[in-house]
Order: structure tokens, then sequence, then C-alpha cells
């Protein structure tokens, strides 16, 4: 977990305080994960907490634990993060993630798939097709 910790502080040091980037829930794969679930942004509850996270008391939480739960995965096999790395909305209420900010996103998440030495799934719940190997 270690090395996603330090990408995670980096990312916070070169965006600066203005982006609330959370951290990968320590309780998940980390760097040994077989699974990769990039959800859309973080949400409200991921600031909260600090933690992009299945534990977090959110809807989005509650179907990653069902649908993982339904396809056999232990948390230890998967790691999740976002497309867009921070907090995209206002006090109250995260908005949709604009194409700029997947653009600012794309060199760090470019990172985060090339820094695995295994090979991720990705996993897209809305195909019937079986997951993917990169």
């Amino acid at each position: 977990m270690l090395p996603l910790t330090s990408f995670v502080e980096g990312l916070r040091q070169r965006k600066g305080s203005g982006y609330e980037i959370p951290y990968f829930d320590p309780h998940d794969g980390g760097i040994n994960a077989k699974a990769l679930f990039l959800m859309e942004a973080t949400g409200g509850n991921a600031v909260r907490s600090g933690f992009v996270s299945r534990n977090n008391l959110d809807e989005t939480a509650k179907h990653l634990r069902l649908m993982t739960r339904c396809a056999g995965l232990d948390r230890r096999e998967c790691i999740v993060w976002n497309v867009c790395l921070w907090y995209v909305g206002t006090a109250s209420k995260v908005r949709p993630v604009r194409a700029a900010e997947v653009r600012e996103s794309a060199d760090a998440l470019g990172w985060l798939a090339a820094g695995s030495t295994r090979q991720l799934s990705c996993l897209n719940p809305y195909s019937s097709a079986p997951p993917r190997s990169r």
C-alpha cells in the first residue's frame, strides 16, 4: 500500500491544497490487487473519511460491496479509485466530471495502470462480456 499512499501524497503536493484527493483504502488489495474499479469521481464521503472506500456510507459504496460480493471477489483482490482523482462539487453535492478534468487526471491514471507489475482485470459492470486483462 505504501507506493499508492506515496502516489496520492505526490498528487496532493503537485495539485495543491485546492484539490481534495483521498487515499486508497488500506483494507483493499493495494499493489497486489487483481481488479481495479474506477468510479467517476471522489464523493463527499470519501473526502470526509479520507479514503475511496466501500466502507463509506453512500450508495456507490453499497453497490460496490454488492457487486463484488455477487462476483465472488474478496476485497483484498480489488482496489477502488476514480477517473477524476479529486472532489468536484460543492459543499453539499458532487457534480458530473468535465472532460477537462478527465484529461487532467489521465497522466496520473496512466502511472497507476503502468505502475502495477501484475495484470489488472478491467471490469465493466454494464457489460455482459467477461473481464479483460491489460
